[in-house]
C-alpha cells in the first residue's frame, strides 16, 4: 500500500475538505484550515489588503468557479449518469439543496443518490479547485461568484 507523504493532503482529504467549504460562508472560509492557505490563496489575499476577508473571498470564489466550471464541462455529457452528476452539482453546491431534498425529488434513496452522484461530483470538483488555485497569481482576481 502506497504510503501518503508526512505533510502532504491525498485528494480524499481535500475532497472532504472542499465538500465542508462548498457549505461555508464568507467568514468560516477566512480562516478555513488548509484550503486558506493554498498559495494561490495567500497571494489573492495578499495582494488584495483591503478586501472584506481576503482568503475567504477568494476561497468563495475560487469554490463557485470550480462548481460552475463542472456543470459546464459535464452537461453537455450524452450518458444520463454524467448529466445526473452536474445537476446535483447545481443543486447541492449552487442551489444549496440538502442530500435528501435531492434524493426525494430524484425518488432515489440518500445514499444512492451519495454513491452515485455525490461523491463523483465532488472529485470532480475538487480536482477543478485544485487546479484553479494553484494557477491564480497574486495579480488575478476571482472573477465568478465574488460574493457582492
Amino acid at each position: 500500500m502506497a504510503e501518503k507523504r508526512k505533510g502532504r493532503k491525498s485528494q480524499a482529504d481535500y475532497r472532504e475538505m472542499i465538500g465542508k467549504a462548498l457549505l461555508s460562508d464568507r467568514f468560516t472560509l477566512e480562516e478555513f484550515p488548509v484550503l486558506s492557505q493554498l498559495p494561490g490563496i495567500e497571494k489573492w489575499a495578499a495582494a488584495h489588503p483591503y478586501e472584506l476577508l481576503p482568503r475567504g473571498k477568494a476561497l468563495e470564489s475560487l469554490l463557485g468557479k470550480a462548481v460552475a466550471d463542472a456543470i459546464v464541462f459535464l452537461g453537455d455529457a450524452k450518458d444520463t449518469t454524467t448529466r445526473r452528476v452536474a445537476e446535483y452539482l447545481r443543486l447541492r453546491y449552487q442551489e444549496q439543496k440538502k442530500v435528501k431534498d435531492i434524493a426525494q425529488e430524484w425518488q432515489l434513496s440518500v445514499d444512492q443518490v451519495s454513491r452515485t452522484a455525490g461523491r463523483r461530483a465532488l472529485d470532480i470538483a475538487t480536482e477543478r479547485f485544485l487546479m484553479l488555485a494553484h494557477s491564480l497569481d497574486k495579480h488575478s482576481k476571482p472573477d465568478k461568484n465574488d460574493g457582492n
